[in-house]
Formats: structure tokens, C-alpha cells, sequence
């Protein structure tokens, strides 16, 4: 296997920082790592899990790609500060895998977007859940035709509100920050909404949402949303998602509703997922329903699969783990979602740049 020279953009407020340091040190197709930290607090963390593969450290990415062009970057920044991490590292000629939600503005990565295509290169958000094998198998059967048309949409994740208690610490606040591109829905809940899309293969219209806060801080952002949304191919679907359980990691289910049959996959994305399916297309009554129970209790990282997918597309040797314009599209839904709420009025979707290519129109997020 073929080992490629990667940047590491970090900031100490950014999500998942440590988790990526690991993840990335555990890997036999990372040869050199060249680490920016404006404040240099991840270098003691970086050089103890790379060791004498931390060849060399910056304070800026500018500065990083003006001494090396390393053939892929993993940037984890602020959603104000990451845009033009990416933007440099994309100039560079490097591929990118960038943590959600990327942006303040859904047209940051809309541009990022239209760079990476007409460059050739990978531009990932981390929606990692999409390769979880659960929810794999679940778009696979959608796609393939097994239960039809979809027809409607069920989704429900909520978490445990262990991040409100502590929301001026937790990433120095921007999560609780609406300037800073915080929030429920688009630090967390864009989960969810990646993967209605990514399942069903369809993108959104229109939504209408209901958006605020049960929570009684200060925060100027929304802990609870309660959307209502319409697919491209005509379905009509439902997202309920926030900051709703005590201590508990999360609870959710996805159930789609087609033509020909249902598949519902429960828990979500947390624990021992099993996906119910029944599909009227199947020769005999008895092979109507089923269900798959997956990972015998066995934990799956589902970073560690992304980060598989994509150094694997790095090399050219696999299909992109998410498709360039998938982080726009969230921001885009989110976007609208909360001028449905501040409206109470039912809003389209903005396209991005590969719709708007395809229509001849451009973003307007």
C-alpha cells in the first residue's frame, strides 16, 4: 500500500481534533505529517501518537502548503476559519477531509465545491456515518429498487444534553454560537440530514421547521428542531432532532416508506443497529420480511471507515466516501430550515453547484 505525506489542520477549538490525531497515527498509509496549530497546543499530542513521522509543524496552513504539497489534508477548524483552510489546500493540489459543518454560509462550500470538481480532487466532509454498514446496506436497498418509490421519510436522533451544561467551554463556544455557525442542526443534526439524502439519493426542496430552544440558557442558537421537509423525487418526510435526553449518548431511527415496502433501521447511528425490511416485490409471502441484525454488539468506528474510503479514493483506487457539493447541500437544507422557523413560513432549498450547472443558476445562500 502506497503511503502519501498528509497535512493536519487543527485548532484546539475544533471537534474531534484528538480523535483524528489517533486515528491518523494508527495508519500505514500515512507517511510524513506536517501539523498547523496556530497556538501550537496539539504539537505535544501529535508528536507523542506520530512520533518521528511529525516532520514539521506551522502556524497557518498558508504557511504549511507554501513548504510542502503534501497529497492530502485533514482540517478541523472552526466552521469561520475553515473555508479558507480548505480553499488553500485545494489551490495546493491537495485532496480534502474536512469536519461538518465546514461553513457559516452554505456558499463557502458551495465554491469549495466547484474548485474540487474542476480540479479533480476529493472534497469530504465528515459525514461519517454514511459508511456505517447498517446504513450502507440500507442505501443499497433503497437504490436498488427494493421497496420502489419512496414515498415518505422518518427520522428522529436526539442526544444527550451534556454539551448544553457546559456550552460556553465546549469549542470555546461556537457551538452555541449562531455567528460562529453553531447550533444543533448544523453541528449535530446535519448528520441526519446527510443521511436522508445519502440513503435515499435524493436532495431537498422545501422545508417548513419549527426551531428553538427547550433548554433555559442564553445561548442564541437552537437546541430542538422539529422539521417537515420534500424530497426532489416528490416524498414528503419528517426530521425531529436535538439536545432531548438526559445522560444517554443518543437515541434515533430512520424509517423509509416506498412503493413496494419499508426499511427501518433502529437505533440510528448509536449502539446495535438493526434494519427491518419488508418489500412486496419478493417471489413468495414468507421472503416479504426480514430483518438484518448487524455487528454482534461489536463496535464500528465509522470515522476510521471514512478515513479508509478516502485515502483510498486518494491513491485512485476507490469511489469518493462523499460526494464534493454533500457539505453545501446540509448547510443549504439547515439554512432554510431556520428562515422557515424565523418565518413560519415554508422555504425552498438553495441549489448547489452541481444543480445549479446542471439548471443554469447559481447558489443564493
Amino acid at each position: 500500500m502506497t503511503a502519501h505525506d498528509i497535512a493536519l489542520i487543527v485548532e484546539p477549538t475544533a471537534w474531534h481534533v484528538s480523535g483524528w490525531i489517533q486515528r491518523l497515527a494508527d495508519r500505514d498509509d500515512v507517511a510524513r505529517v506536517y501539523l498547523s496549530d496556530p497556538t501550537g497546543a496539539t504539537e505535544a499530542e501529535a508528536r507523542r501518537e506520530f512520533g518521528e513521522r511529525l516532520e514539521a509543524v506551522f502556524p497557518s496552513p498558508k504557511e504549511l502548503f507554501n513548504a510542502v504539497q503534501p497529497a492530502a489534508a485533514f482540517i478541523t477548524l472552526e466552521p469561520r476559519r475553515t473555508p479558507q483552510a480548505c480553499a488553500i489546500a485545494l489551490q495546493a493540489g491537495s485532496h480534502v477531509l474536512y469536519e461538518k459543518p465546514g461553513a457559516v454560509f452554505a456558499r463557502d462550500l458551495d465554491d469549495l465545491a466547484a474548485m474540487a470538481h474542476l480540479s479533480n480532487l476529493q472534497f469530504v466532509c465528515a459525514y461519517a456515518n454514511r459508511m456505517a454498514p447498517h446504513l450502507r446496506y440500507f442505501a443499497d436497498m433503497i437504490r436498488g429498487g427494493q421497496i420502489g418509490d419512496v414515498w415518505a421519510v422518518n427520522a428522529v436522533f436526539v442526544a444527550r444534553d451534556r454539551l448544553v451544561k457546559g456550552w460556553r467551554e465546549y469549542g470555546g463556544g461556537w457551538l452555541f454560537s449562531r455567528e460562529r455557525g453553531g447550533g444543533w442542526l448544523n453541528f449535530l443534526g446535519c448528520h441526519t440530514v446527510d443521511l436522508i439524502r445519502a440513503v435515499t439519493g435524493e436532495e431537498f426542496t422545501e422545508v417548513t421547521a419549527l426551531s428553538g430552544k427547550v433548554h433555559d440558557e442564553p445561548f442564541d442558537v437552537d437546541d430542538t428542531n422539529a422539521v417537515a421537509f420534500r424530497l426532489s423525487g416528490g416524498a414528503f418526510g419528517t426530521l425531529l432532532t436535538g439536545y432531548d435526553l438526559p445522560e444517554h449518548p443518543g437515541l434515533g431511527t430512520l424509517a423509509v416508506y416506498g412503493s413496494q415496502g419499508w426499511l427501518i433501521t433502529e437505533p440510528l447511528a448509536i449502539g446495535n443497529p438493526t434494519v427491518t425490511c419488508h418489500a412486496e416485490g419478493s417471489p413468495t409471502p414468507e421472503s416479504r420480511d426480514w430483518s438484518v441484525d448487524f455487528y454482534n454488539g461489536e463496535p464500528v468506528d465509522a470515522y476510521r471507515l471514512l478515513a479508509d474510503a478516502f485515502m483510498s479514493a486518494v491513491r485512485g483506487e476507490g469511489p469518493t466516501p462523499c460526494e464534493p457539493e454533500a457539505g453545501a447541500r446540509v448547510l443549504a437544507f439547515t439554512s432554510a430550515a431556520q428562515r422557515a422557523a424565523e418565518s413560519r413560513q415554508t422555504q425552498p432549498v438553495a441549489e448547489t453547484f452541481v444543480e445549479a450547472s446542471r439548471n443554469g443558476s447559481r447558489l443564493g445562500v
